[in-house]
């Protein structure tokens, strides 16, 4: 039975029985992630110099993910459906591929001990697509690439259609971005490297730069990004907007925050409120507050 082109990992992933003996660190000696049989997530956060990829649901049973990963090619992504809540421990490497999560909450981190593993939209996208009201996506240590998609290329977390022939809906999946670069990621039709609606999303020493469109486009979202002083982290090179936060409610989605982020070089502004409200020239290391109902930034 082939299991391209969409892969439902669900039903196909493959549960580690058995790893190495321990160290103090929780890693197995053979420096793949696994499951300590405890009933707890025992993965390890640097992934100990392995290779590959794999999941751990919220039970704490752990699944190879790396031949799956590795079916993707350049053009080629392979479209893997996330269905169950957990971590996906990205170990090394560029990995081509296009994820639909329909799960209610999902981390995938790379490896904070090394370069940033890349996941490549293959030119297609969104890299990570969330279908679920009211699920959260945290993605750390890892970098975004070339991926074209209506709304959100990088990461979507709206209600839109696969033709882009409608307004986006309301979805509420919140967003938080740590330690990633997204880049050469490109809107179709509108949108940005992140797309959201009725949501949050928080962008923490993260740099989305250089995509065309806007960095974040957030459709009655509140936004808060912030970084560590003298990192190179922001809004910045981006063809549109660094943020445009669109169709504020009095409920929600009327505010952006940046606490020392890096802002400059986007091709239209760096700040778009509502419809037609432009700041720019915010600069490095900036620190502001802005009301998309009021229409200003200070």
């Amino acid at each position: 039975m082939s299991l391209s082109p969409r892969l439902a990992l669900m039903a196909t992933g493959l549960a580690l029985a058995a790893c190495g003996d321990k160290d103090t660190t929780g890693a197995p000696d053979s420096g793949v992630p696994h499951d300590s049989g405890d009933g707890s997530a025992d993965v390890t956060a640097d992934c100990a110099g392995a290779e590959g990829v794999w999941f751990t649901a919220a039970d704490g049973t752990v699944e190879d993910w790396t031949a799956t990963f590795a079916s993707g090619s350049a053009g080629a992504p392979v479209e893997v459906m996330v269905e169950r809540d957990g971590v996906v421990d990205v170990c090394g490497g560029t990995w081509v591929v296009n994820l639909t999560v329909s799960a209610a909450s999902l981390t995938v981190r790379g490896d904070a001990t090394r370069s940033a593993p890349t996941l490549d939209g293959g030119g297609s996208g969104p890299i990570i697509d969330l279908t679920t009201v009211g699920s959260r996506l945290v993605v750390e240590d890892l970098t975004l690439t070339n991926a074209r998609a209506c709304f959100g290329s990088g990461i979507r977390g709206a209600d839109f259609s696969a033709e882009c022939d409608r307004e986006a809906g309301p979805l509420g999946a919140d967003v938080t971005v740590r330690r990633s670069h997204l880049h050469g990621l490109t809107y179709d039709i509108g949108g940005g490297a992140i797309g959201t609606a009725g949501s949050t999303v928080v962008v923490e020493d993260t740099l989305i730069a250089n995509n065309e469109g806007h960095g974040v486009f957030a459709v009655a979202t509140d936004v808060r990004c912030s970084a560590a002083s003298g990192l190179d982290a922001g809004m910045r090179d981006n063809t549109k907007s660094g943020v445009w936060v669109a169709d504020p409610t009095p409920e929600a989605g009327n505010s952006l925050v940046s606490e020392g982020c890096d802002w400059g070089g986007n091709g239209q502004e760096d700040v778009r409120l509502g419809g037609e409200t432009y700041f720019n020239d915010l600069g490095q290391d900036a620190r502001f507050q802005c009301d998309a109902l009021a229409l200003t930034c200070g």
